[in-house]
């Protein structure tokens, strides 16, 4: 690909430092809603030094989407810190309050993490390279970055599902013989599940068990099993029973945050009540502007709940439908390659309600460039590469302290709900 000179090579590494501001910004959905653990500088999130949060100096940050970016973690797992509420009781009267003090929790949890790597094929053979100058090369160069940190945004728009829904990332299930860890992990599916028509999931500590009762709670979804306003404060109701924390929008106030699926938004348009509260919401030129019903978006607040809709927001399979694969567990989640179809065609759809401290993620190598010549430099490749895992934020009683060790007590930041919303239009 022409000759690879200093010119060139300090091209390369301004492309590398773009690379890795391009990693955590403008992804689609989620990227207002997540909060660097420790910060940022100029940009580039702070590198948090190895071992802090063994010593449990750092805090989250209460966004939805927790990142730990740690340059210096080379393993598998980190830990990270995450919201977890005060539960003991207060001190009642003049009972002294000195040596009653409950301190604050922080819930460490183990993250697992995962290369990820996009290799493209630059050169093609040596007759390519010499009909190659210079100027060209740079141009494939700074192509070839450009849609790198695209693909890079598409695969980390649709992780933070896979954890909320599964328990982790792609990368983190994928079987070991393709790179993943699912010899070690598996999927897990999210402990705070309710159905339209059905109710709350009955839980189970084994695995598979819990599976299967989602998939028959999930088959009883009929047409009436609708998203509506009732859904919406029954998922206020359950949120505030787990004591999820609403997220903090600053000035703006605190929120919790439901994603749903176009195929739901339509059919919370078509609900008198939603119609009438943002009618009442429209008291000035502000909220004209923002209300659905002039900008002609399918999204906004109700009682304390952001809607956000996204059209990649996956779906639910089980046995029997269309797109269903045994291999991908007894409830499949989305697609096989969401990637390639990010639109998601099953009937049944997911709403998520997200809260402070939802997701997880361990983030130790940056997004960056590598390259490869091969076949005797007949080929070159570049590839991007990095380090990072999205895991759903459960709590474990990793230690014993709460009864049983390993055991899973709770998750207090997020829930799904399962409604019947397919694409079919009725016109």
């Amino acid at each position: 690909m022409g000759l690879i000179n200093d010119q060139i090579k300090a091209y390369r590494t301004i492309l590398s430092q773009e690379l890795k501001k391009g990693h955590w910004y403008q992804i689609p959905v989620w990227a207002p809603l997540i909060g660097h653990i420790g910060g940022a500088d100029n940009g580039v999130p702070l590198s948090v030094p190895f071992g802090a949060s063994k010593q449990k100096v750092l805090k989250p940050t209460f966004k939805p989407i927790e990142v730990l970016t740690d340059f210096n973690n080379y393993g598998i797992d980190m830990d990270i810190p995450i919201y977890y509420p005060f539960t003991d009781k207060p001190v009642y009267g003049d009972n002294p309050a000195l040596g009653n003090e409950e301190a604050p929790k922080w819930a460490y949890q183990k993250a697992y993490i995962n290369q990820i790597r996009k290799p493209v094929l630059i050169k093609d053979g040596l007759m390519g390279e010499k009909a190659l100058s210079k100027k060209l090369t740079m141009q494939l160069m700074e192509n070839a970055k450009d849609k790198l940190i695209d693909f890079n945004r598409r695969w980390q728009a649709y992780a933070p599902y896979d954890a909320i829904l599964r328990g982790y990332s792609e990368n983190l299930l994928a079987a070991k013989a393709d790179g993943g860890l699912g010899h070690v992990l598996s999927q897990k599916s999210n402990p705070n599940f309710y159905v339209v028509g059905h109710g709350k999931v009955t839980w189970n500590d084994t695995a598979a068990t819990y599976e299967t009762n989602i998939a028959t709670a999930a088959d009883t979804l009929d047409v009436a099993d609708v998203m509506s306003t009732k859904t919406i404060m029954n998922a206020i109701f359950s949120a505030s029973q787990l004591r999820i924390r609403p997220v903090d929008f600053g000035a703006a106030g605190q929120y919790y945050v439901m994603i749903m699926n176009p195929a739901q938004a339509l059919q919370l348009a078509q609900d008198q009540q939603w119609l009438d509260s943002q009618k009442a919401a429209i008291t000035g030129e502000r909220m004209r502007v923002l209300s659905p019903l002039f900008n002609g978006v399918l999204e906004g607040e109700y009682r304390g709940v952001l809607i956000v809709v996204d059209q990649n927001a996956p779906g639910i399979r089980t046995s029997g439908d269309t797109g269903y694969s045994s291999t991908r567990g007894t409830v499949n989640y989305g697609n096989d390659n969401p990637l390639a179809s990010p639109i998601d065609t099953a009937d049944r759809k997911l709403a998520i309600l997200v809260g402070a401290s939802a997701v997880m993620c361990g983030h130790s190598v940056s997004l960056n460039f590598e390259t490869e010549d091969w076949d005797y430099k007949n080929k070159k490749s570049e590839a991007s590469y990095t380090v990072v895992g999205y895991n759903r934020s459960d709590i474990y009683d990793n230690d014993g302290f709460f009864g049983t060790a390993n055991l899973f007590k709770e998750n207090t930041s997020s829930l799904v709900i399962a409604t019947y919303s397919p694409d079919t239009l009725v016109w």
